[in-house]
């Protein structure tokens, strides 16, 4: 696996690990919704690459 392959999972996983931590929290909603967003992001680069 190229590095940026996994530069960008990594990425995609601290965003999923962020959107379980916080996702409890009525006042971070939208902050769960916005990571979960932008874990799609990585894994289409990944496929991509």
């Amino acid at each position: 696996m190229k590095a940026s392959t996994q530069q960008w999972l990594d990425f995609a996983k601290a965003d999923l690990l962020n959107c379980e931590r916080i996702l409890d929290d009525d006042f971070l909603t939208s902050i769960v919704a916005f990571h979960s967003q932008f874990i799609q992001i990585p894994g289409i680069r990944v496929i991509s690459e």
